[in-house]
Order: structure tokens, then C-alpha cells, then sequence
């Protein structure tokens, strides 16, 4: 992993920015993601991720309640704004303690002192490194059972055909294996991102 600074161009002061780079092998080409900040103020101007292409802007801060805020937000896919949020503060209002209490049914999860994340056991190389390996890649959710088999997945990012995202979902519950995470050395489920070419 590889962090590096450098000065922007884009906006006033200039901002500075941060720039991390993953060298994974897992992929055939990392990710960068990016975080600018304000030069002056050290408020949050913009952050992107290259494996989404995605980039987020936050212009126009104003104080409140001690403490800077963003009034607008600008999203942008592929050099394409997508969303173009206008934020206005109004008081809130005082909420009484008992709104914040847990529902009855609610099930409590033991607090975890001990945590360990699942990791691959086993895998089909050719997924990852095969021809798709230069093609865009695409971000998947995988839900890994207490015993460390693929029990669900969750395309993030919308395939051609829903055909596409069954044979993914049937290559990974077979040909993938992990070693589970624990919780106090007790296995538990756990949900986690691999970015692949599709």
C-alpha cells in the first residue's frame, strides 16, 4: 500500500491531497482512491475512487453548531455529474432519550474484543487472471458463512444480463473457500468486498 501527497489544481488555495494506492494481487489493476483537502481550512473538498469512477465535490461551507458543513455536494460518474445535492440547516429539534432506545425485538450482538476478518482459503485463480482480467471491474459483496463457504453475493454495480450475475453467484459458492472470521475465536458470518473483471 502506498500513500502519497501532492498539491491539486482544481480548486482554490490549492488543496492538498491524499492519495492511497492498493497493490493487490488479487487484481490487475489496483485501485487509487483520493481525498483533497482545503489548503485553509483543512475541510474535505473532494475524494474519488478509480474503480468506480467516481468522484464526490463538497463547495459552499458554512459554519454550524461549531463546526464546518458542506452546503452543496456534486457527485460525478465517468466526468458526468450524477447528483447535485443542496443542503439546508434548520434547528433540530430536541428528541427526548427514549427515542434512541432499542425496539423490543431487537437482537443484541456481543461485543467483540477479539476480531478476526474471513480470509480466501482457496479460490479459481482463473477468475481473477483470465482474459476478463482487462476488462472494467466490478465491486461484489460476498456473505461468508460460520463455516467459511460463499453463502450469498451482491453485484454492486449493474451487469449486462441477469444471467451473468447467476453464473458469478454459482462460481463462487463453488470454487471459493474461506478460513471464517471469529469473533472471541468463535466463528461468525462476515460480509466483505472483492472487486473482479467482468
Amino acid at each position: 500500500m502506498t500513500i502519497t501527497t501532492a498539491k491539486g489544481k482544481e480548486l482554490v488555495n490549492p488543496p492538498k491531497c491524499a492519495k492511497l494506492e492498493s497493490h493487490s494481487s488479487m487484481v490487475p489493476v489496483p485501485p487509487t482512491y483520493e481525498w483533497c483537502f482545503d489548503s485553509d481550512s483543512g475541510v474535505l473538498a473532494r475524494k474519488s475512487w478509480s474503480d468506480w469512477d467516481t468522484t464526490w465535490e463538497y463547495l459552499e461551507y458554512a459554519p454550524w453548531n461549531g463546526k464546518l458543513y458542506a452546503r452543496r455536494i456534486n457527485i460525478a460518474q465517468g466526468g458526468k455529474r450524477v447528483v447535485e445535492a443542496h443542503i439546508t440547516v434548520t434547528d433540530a429539534p430536541k428528541l427526548e432519550p427514549g427515542t434512541f432506545a432499542p425496539p423490543d425485538d431487537a437482537e443484541e450482538w456481543p461485543r467483540c474484543d477479539n476480531a478476526r476478518p474471513a480470509t480466501v482459503a482457496s479460490s479459481d485463480p482463473q477468475f481473477l487472471s483470465g482474459p476478463g482480467a482487462r476488462r472494467p471491474l466490478t465491486p461484489i459483496l460476498v456473505e461468508v458463512a460460520r463455516d467459511g463457504h460463499v453463502q450469498d453475493i451482491l453485484v454492486l454495480r449493474p451487469l449486462p444480463s441477469a444471467q451473468q450475475e447467476q453464473l458469478i453467484s454459482i462460481d463462487l459458492k463453488q470454487r471459493w473457500s474461506f478460513h471464517p472470521a471469529t469473533c472471541n475465536k468463535v466463528p461468525v458470518p462476515f460480509t466483505m468486498m472483492f472487486e473482479f473483471p467482468i
